[in-house]
Order: C-alpha cells, then structure tokens, then sequence
C-alpha cells in the first residue's frame, strides 16, 4: 500500500505538474488581456523570460522544477514519518492510509522509487 502511494503521489504530483507547467508556459499569452495588477505583471515577466529561453535552457528549467518537487515531497513525507522535524513546532504525525499506519518509511519509500527507476537528471 505505501508503495503504491509514494508512487501515486509522483506521478500526480510530479509528472502531473510538469506536464500543466510545460502547457502553460507555451501558451500564447494576449498581454492587451491582462489587467495592470502585480500577479499580471509577474505572469508578463515569468512568459516574456520563458519565451527567452533555448529549448535546451528550458528542459534545464523543468528538470530544475522536478528536482524542487521531488526534494518538497521528500521532506514532507519526512516530517510525516518522524525523521525531519518542523520550524516552531512539535508534533508527533501518523498518517493513515486506508486505516493502516504508513509506518514511517514514506521518505524512504520515495527516494528508493525516485532512484531506482532513475527519475531525476
């Protein structure tokens, strides 16, 4: 069952985000559409750099993105198992899955998956 979800959770969260970041980023963006607030003017920015960039600069960007994913749910899955600890905060975690304590080795769980079927550059 943890397996499965360590791998769910990849697929979902890293493979999912990749893919709706790479579509959105080569999207067209109508700038005449774009109100003058802060988020449209970051959003103008982050496109304007985007375009910027060599296919081969881009691919460095995403694999960038999955990297910070990757180490994200890592250190999640870290606090959840016991092993990290948070900022100001105590806290002992259990999670659930489907009634079943994960037993603490989610963190393991996943980087062994990420490492053995080689998903980061």
């Amino acid at each position: 069952m943890n397996e499965k979800f360590v791998k769910s959770i990849y697929k979902t969260i890293v493979e999912g985000n990749i893919v709706s970041y790479k579509d959105m980023y080569e999207e067209e963006l109508d700038y005449s559409k774009l109100k003058k607030s802060e988020m449209n003017i970051y959003w103008k920015k982050q496109d304007e750099f985007y375009k910027s960039l060599s296919a081969e600069q881009k691919e460095i960007i995403f694999s960038m993105l999955k990297v910070v994913m990757v180490d994200t749910i890592s250190h999640v899955f870290g606090i959840i198992d016991g092993s990290s600890g948070l900022v100001d905060f105590e806290v002992e975690p259990k999670l659930l899955l489907d009634s079943v304590d994960s037993e603490g080795y989610l963190q393991d769980l996943f980087l062994g998956y990420i490492e053995d079927e080689n998903l980061l550059p």
